[in-house]
């Protein structure tokens, strides 16, 4: 905080995200301020988040990559840890955070960067001379998350690293194991954004129209 006699001229200010507590079945509450622990919680009562809540996520996290692209950046890591809830008024809210790894969009990527489970392959084939990282990038890995709520497993599983790196260059996704329900707008945005070559996800229009009818 700034008091009145502070000679900073320059001050940050940043919403507030409140978390969001989960009532466990023996009673006990479950804090929860990240995507990531919202789920471990529900693990941990062997469910899985919601089809509508995952859905919000999509939404709200969408629409804030919209933006950051608009204004000409690339997120690079977008990760369940990574998404804040708050709550008002009893409306559940998603909020992304961290941009330490933000750069100028449609930037070649002086090193590999990003967290393992969530990266697209253009952020790993980074020797390429043609390799740029673009919005599509984000959404790769929002397609991840997403497929990580319903499923409550990882796109690839792999305790090596390099292994890892080699599944997203090669593997395709196990689609078969997102739950029967899924809405088919958001199981084909899934298959879509996570898609190897960038130029075959979902264009900016299509995130567009998804987040309307989400």
């Amino acid at each position: 905080l700034l008091g009145a006699d502070d000679k900073a001229g320059v001050a940050i200010i940043m919403d507030l995200a409140k978390g969001l507590t989960i009532r466990r079945k023996n009673g006990e509450p479950a804090r929860c301020h990240n995507a990531r622990q919202m789920m471990e919680a529900f693990q941990s009562e062997q469910q899985r988040v919601s089809l509508d809540m995952t859905a919000k996520v999509f939404r709200h996290v969408a629409a804030a990559l919209l933006y950051i692209h608009e204004q000409g950046f690339v997120h690079r890591d977008v990760k369940p840890e990574h998404i804040f809830i708050d709550v008002k008024d009893n409306d559940i809210s998603f909020m992304l955070s961290d941009f330490s790894l933000a750069f100028p969009i449609s930037t070649r990527p002086g090193k590999i960067e990003g967290t393992p489970h969530y990266c697209p392959p253009e952020a790993i084939s980074i020797e390429k001379p043609e390799t740029l990282i673009a919005g599509s990038a984000d959404f790769y890995s929002l397609a991840a998350v997403c497929f990580e709520l319903l499923t409550g497993q990882t796109v690839f599983s792999c305790s090596n690293v390099l292994e890892l790196a080699q599944q997203h260059l090669q593997a395709e996704p196990d689609l078969s194991i997102l739950p029967s329900e899924t809405p088919i707008w958001l199981g084909k945005f899934i298959e879509q954004a996570l898609k190897k070559n960038p130029d075959e996800r979902p264009a900016r229009e299509e995130i567009e129209k998804l987040i309307a009818g989400a």
